[in-house]
């Protein structure tokens, strides 16, 4: 359903053991809700992800989808004539795996969910056998520039690369923008993420977080412990 986007009720759930699909949204509801698939992304982030490489740097990016009219974290998107949409901000790390996402409505301000984004970054087992969840430099887009992001990041002794409104292009940060983009290209290559159509967030979030770890494990410099 991920990679195809079927709806439900074409959903095949009795050739496939699963009972009915009515069956199956209530079960991926459920799981939505205790957390299941946010364990599934990270252990497979905690089994492949550090062997790629972790290298203490993270980049948050975004991307806008349709969504329905009503359901919750939907909002006018400012970059499709106010069509209803929702926003997945992306966490990636130095080699593009993707860290975390967190979806909010299309018109929520991007500076208002920078500190949410990087806190919601999972304890990532590195090969010194500890775990780490602080980056050591952050870049992001000038859609994330504020004093404020910047002073809380110095707080946390992260170090700031984000592109200044005004003052620099966001084609400077070319050399590290394209791991995060490529990441969410990568996402928007499954079907489902392209246009939301459950009412509900969590489950729309469902599918986001296990093509997360579909991505993590299949990213071939992972699988076979390669530097990025």
């Amino acid at each position: 359903m991920a990679r195809t986007s079927t709806s439900w009720r074409l959903l095949r759930a009795q050739e496939l053991g699963c009972g009915s699909p009515a069956t199956c949204w209530r079960q991926l509801t459920e799981w939505a809700e205790a957390g299941v698939f946010d364990a599934l992304h990270l252990k497979v982030w905690t089994s492949w992800g550090w062997r790629g490489g972790w290298t203490g740097r993270g980049r948050a990016w975004t991307r806008p989808a349709c969504a329905p009219s009503v359901g919750d974290h939907v909002g006018a998107n400012p970059v499709d004539r106010g069509k209803p949409g929702s926003k997945l901000h992306l966490v990636c790390d130095g080699g593009g795996l993707p860290l975390t996402a967190v979806v909010t409505a299309a018109n929520v301000n991007d500076t208002t969910m920078f500190q949410a984004v990087l806190d919601d970054v999972p304890p990532v087992l590195t090969p010194s056998g500890r775990r780490h969840t602080r980056p050591g430099t952050v870049h992001a887009d000038k859609a994330y520039d504020s004093a404020t992001n910047r002073a809380w990041l110095r707080r946390r002794g992260i170090r700031p690369r984000i592109a200044r409104r005004g003052v620099e292009s966001s084609t400077r940060l070319g050399r590290q923008r394209w791991k995060v983009e490529r990441s969410l290209s990568w996402l928007s290559c499954w079907r489902r993420l392209q246009v939301r159509w459950d009412r509900a967030s969590g489950r729309w979030f469902a599918f986001v977080l296990v093509a997360c770890a579909v991505i993590c494990f299949n990213r071939p410099s992972a699988r076979f412990g390669t530097s990025p």
